[in-house]
């Protein structure tokens, strides 16, 4: 995106100077008229005119000089790493917030940005944010949203890497989806984006919060359950009108950080005293009837992902659209027409069944082997699953205990090991499943994996495949790399079965 006419040295430096966040600036006189066409934390993507922020745990000073060889004339750092006294920088107290203030002043965030919907918690974001978008689609508003899976800016859709994009992302797709008309724009919040700075200056129109439940704890997210909870209370904080689950055990203190916005609703799978709440649940395999009462109606509606707590989802979506006065069919009309990618995906063959989901953490792979035994009681339930490197370290443990109550073989696998050794994770992963005396075996290459897994299937065995869903990348040493995606192999290979 180009610059506008305003976008020059001297007003990113006012910009960072409104925040308190400037300690120290080189040449400004000189460079004050310079116009700035570009804000880049990639070496890589930068081009001349290009302001550089030298961001990211994993810097390196070779990165500047890389920028700067490709025509970035000034940087943002929270060290001087001067490599001339002929480059402009300035440098600042917290170089993740002043990313996101320039994203702001270079996007222009302040000027008729679309309402913004926020959605946090530890499971089914993505899910909800499929049921808002849809409701807002079928009333015929214009809807740009980001989640764990994917992005779409208005214009363009990608596969996202991260649950909440980088802040300068984030105005990116802010001033594209602007740009191209979209009035709504609906994202994933996750405890990480508040703690780095990634919402930093940003306002929600409306927020929802779906759960919390004890994940996301190690050394590179968050120390315990108090710091992770700590960071979704902020995030509710910043709601203008909240939508919150009455089912979930800490509800009084999210309602207490709710308490300064202009609307309170809560909503509930069951409970009756919730503001929307579900009656009369039908299920009929992977499809759930339900009642959906309101404050002021009662609509009977249906999902087609399984799973009571996405039931939950879908009210929790009801209800902003509640809020924003959308008329009912609408609102019927969206959560019926959601499905989501590699949620619950079913592809089965002359009696071959296998079922890709997302189901990454404890609670979401003990809904998914729940729903699954429910639907197939008398099926043999494989799983094969892995586990991240570098954060949420209680999952190795968890989703072994979860999957050596269902399942009757588990093939171990990668996904996302990031710096660590897969071969590592999966033996940590396979001594677990050994002491719940759960028989497995472990395959690192994904791609391989799920092969040899769908190969060795029986008539009666039905084969989850969790974690990766529809996503294409696994990230290796930091790098998201090419993967086919669980969800096309899965169909790949059983239609390869005889």
């Amino acid at each position: 995106m180009e610059a506008d006419g305003m976008l020059c040295f001297a007003t990113a430096l006012e910009a960072l100077q409104k925040h308190n966040l400037v300690k120290q600036v080189n040449r400004a006189d000189i460079l004050a008229n310079m116009p700035i066409r570009n804000v880049s934390y990639n070496s890589k993507e930068v081009k001349p005119g290009t302001l550089f922020v030298c961001k990211g745990l994993n810097y390196k000073k070779e990165y500047l000089q890389e920028a700067l060889d490709h025509g970035a004339f000034c940087y943002v750092s929270e060290s001087n790493q001067q490599v001339s006294e002929e480059i402009g920088f300035i440098l600042v107290t917290d170089i993740r917030k002043a990313l996101a203030v320039l994203g702001a002043w270079f996007y222009d965030y302040q000027k008729d940005h679309p309402r913004i919907y926020a959605v946090t918690g530890t499971k089914g974001k993505s899910t909800t944010v499929y049921f808002l978008r849809n409701i807002l689609s079928a009333a015929g508003e214009k809807v740009a949203y980001a989640t764990t899976v994917d992005i779409f800016d208005g214009v363009n859709a990608k596969e996202s890497t991260l649950t909440t994009p980088e802040s300068l992302e984030c105005h990116r797709i802010i001033r594209t989806a602007r740009d191209s008309g979209c009035d709504n724009f609906v994202m994933e919040v996750s405890s990480q984006a508040y703690k780095m700075d990634r919402i930093y200056g940003l306002d929600f129109s409306y927020g929802i919060f779906v759960n919390i439940t004890n994940d996301h704890i190690s050394p590179n997210e968050h120390c315990d359950f108090e710091d992770y909870f700590s960071c979704k209370l902020e995030i509710v904080k910043k709601y203008e009108n909240a939508v919150v689950n009455l089912d979930d055990p800490n509800v009084k203190r999210v309602l207490d950080a709710a308490k300064n916005a202009k609307q309170i609703y809560t909503y509930s799978v069951s409970n009756r005293s919730a503001d929307f709440y579900a009656a009369n649940v039908v299920k009929n395999g992977f499809v759930s009837s339900f009642d959906l009462v309101t404050p002021t109606y009662t609509l009977r509606t249906q999902i087609k992902i399984p799973g009571t707590f996405n039931i939950g989802n879908a009210i929790s979506a009801a209800a902003v659209a509640y809020m924003r006065n959308i008329p009912k069919e609408q609102i019927i009309r969206g959560i019926e027409d959601t499905i989501v990618p590699g949620r619950m995906s079913i592809y089965e063959k002359n009696g071959f069944t296998v079922v890709v989901d997302y189901a990454h953490n404890k609670e979401s792979i003990a809904v998914a082997l729940q729903a699954i035994r429910e639907y197939y009681p008398k099926k043999n339930i494989i799983v094969l699953f892995g586990c991240p490197g570098g954060k949420a370290l209680q999952r190795r443990l968890d989703m072994s205990v979860e999957c050596s109550k269902y399942a009757n073989y588990v093939y171990v696998s990668t996904e996302d090991p990031s710096y660590e050794d897969p071969n590592e994770i999966a033996k940590e992963v396979e001594g677990y499943l050994n002491e719940f005396h759960c028989e497995s075996e472990i395959i690192v290459d994904r791609d391989a994996a799920i092969r040899q897994a769908i190969s060795n299937l029986k008539q009666n065995d039905l084969l989850l495949i969790a974690g990766k869903g529809s996503e294409h990348y696994q990230v290796v040493n930091g790098v998201a790399q090419p993967y086919g995606g669980d969800t096309e192999l899965a169909e790949k290979y059983i239609n390869l079965l005889k």
